[in-house]
């Protein structure tokens, strides 16, 4: 059975980081291991991944005492996997007890193992201030083996981040994880991907994702977006970013700004 390695990086999460750790511990899917990078909190959570590692043989803890940012992170962790699949969970997300065990069973029963790039998920957000879920189905997927077309995938992103398994071989291909942005990572790791290997979509809530109203990655400020695009342009520049590519990252920061500033409006 392969062996899949889950990879969490943890910035001051200790509210969420018990349930988020134990949703790991607790698959079904036996062969695999949890490596979590610490990126210098400041709160509890360096202690309380200790004492799961400490518990867990399956637990790796990659203790960081410098805050340098999620994609540094990442990549860190990636040199401690270990596993044939990498499968990512966010320190604020649960995966439901079967999910890598149901990743499992979609590729096999396809016959991906040796050909995918990404395999992704549904998932649910649930509001942490008002209990309010909602549940994301995917649009992607063709009949059969719910492959992505990968041109979509350059103006609309199929999935979240924290339902991504990837083939390590793959991501290593690639160079890991992008240092040249500190925003979204995930879409420049999967449209580099989707330049040589296949998506795949699993049309299956196997993930929630806790969001706090006051938090919700939409109030990102505005600067930070401004940054981001002038790194996405230079990376462009460099060859580094498909070229259709930027169109839809572009487009995704002009949306994030309309709907912050449609949040601040209908708060006051």
């Amino acid at each position: 059975m392969i062996k899949i390695s889950v990879l969490m990086t943890v910035y001051n999460a200790e509210n969420m980081l018990h349930k988020s750790i134990e949703g790991i511990l607790k698959q079904t899917y036996p062969n695999m291991e949890f490596v979590i990078v610490n990126d210098g909190s400041r709160d509890s959570s360096a202690q309380i991944i200790q004492q799961y590692a400490e518990q867990d043989t399956r637990v790796v803890f990659v203790n960081r005492s410098e805050n340098k940012g999620r994609n540094y992170s990442l990549n860190e962790g990636l040199s401690h996997c270990t596993g044939e699949w990498i499968a990512i969970n966010d320190a604020d997300d649960v995966s439901v007890e079967n999910r890598l065990e149901r990743m499992y069973e979609f590729i096999t029963s396809n016959q991906l193992e040796d050909c995918f790039g990404v395999v992704g998920s549904a998932y649910k957000t649930i509001n942490t201030q008002d209990g309010t879920v909602e549940r994301y189905k995917l649009k992607y997927g063709r009949p059969g083996k719910k492959r992505v077309a990968n041109m979509r995938i350059f103006y609309s992103m199929p999935f979240a981040h924290s339902t991504f398994i990837y083939r390590t071989k793959v991501l290593n291909e690639i160079g890991g994880f992008p240092t040249e942005v500190t925003a979204w990572i995930d879409f420049f790791a999967l449209t580099k991907i989707a330049c040589k290997y296949p998506i795949y979509a699993l049309n299956e809530c196997l993930v929630d994702r806790y969001i706090d109203g006051n938090n919700f990655f939409l109030k990102k400020k505005i600067t930070d977006q401004q940054a981001t695009n002038e790194a996405v342009i230079n990376a462009w520049k460099k060859d580094n970013f498909p070229a259709y590519g930027l169109c839809h990252f572009l487009g995704k920061c002009f949306g994030c700004v309309k709907r912050i500033i449609k949040h601040e409006k209908s708060n006051g």
